[in-house]
């Protein structure tokens, strides 16, 4: 788990395997918005900055620079390494494939003809599949094509403000 203080320029990392929790100071930090972590891997990202990488030994590097493409980015969501952005103003998920020397170049997630309207979406969750949050709904996606996933919700009226799986995990959850 890890936490954003931006007051502080901080971010918390907790472990609860390891029963660890550790503090990261970088002034990047303050103008964070959003983190993901993965493995031994910290990244967070800065609007009109781009996103941050935090290693082992927490040094803190810019691995992909802002895009001038970029609309209002919402989520940052991390699969094998691989990041993932939810853009809600261009409908768009952006994926940057992992490499020995940082990143690809941003690719779609979206197969041709497969995106949808992102301006509600709130949250992007991956467990090999794609989840994006909505409002009211949550849309799953699989390679990227389109895939049915029907949720039960204990009441009608919902609103959700984030969703969460992991690959470890056999639901998707919603807050």
């Amino acid at each position: 788990l890890s936490i954003i203080d931006n007051d502080q320029s901080l971010i918390y990392w907790f472990s609860l395997t390891k029963k660890s929790f550790n503090k990261i100071n970088n002034s990047e930090i303050k103008t964070a918005s959003l983190v993901a972590g993965y493995n031994k891997i910290t990244l967070f990202y800065v609007k009109d900055k781009g996103v941050y990488k935090i290693d082992d030994k927490i040094k803190v590097s810019r691995v992909i620079e802002a895009d001038n493409d970029w609309g209002k980015i919402v989520d940052l969501w991390i699969y094998n390494g691989n990041v993932y952005l939810l853009d809600k103003e261009k409908d768009e998920i952006y994926k940057y494939l992992v490499a020995e020397t940082g990143y690809s170049s941003k690719n779609s997630y979206f197969k041709s003809g497969q995106s949808i309207d992102l301006q509600q979406a709130n949250s992007l969750a991956i467990d090999s599949s794609v989840y994006i949050g909505f409002n009211d709904f949550i849309a799953k996606y699989t390679a990227g094509d389109r895939d049915e996933f029907k949720t039960s919700f204990p009441t009608e009226n919902i609103n959700i403000t984030k969703i969460y799986t992991n690959k470890d995990l056999e639901k998707v959850f919603a807050w």
